[in-house]
């Protein structure tokens, strides 16, 4: 499995359990903030 793909689906089953099995809207993914991971995680 892609790392990708681990990463949607790791979303859906958190969204499902924060929003109690209702429907998923993927506009709630464009309020997610940029973070900082720290010196020497930037891509060249």
């Amino acid at each position: 499995m892609k790392v990708g793909e681990a990463l949607n689906l790791a979303m859906k089953e958190w969204l499902k359990k924060e929003n109690g099995e209702k429907e998923i809207n993927p506009k709630n993914l464009l309020k997610i903030k940029p973070f900082d991971l720290g010196k020497g995680t930037e891509r060249n």
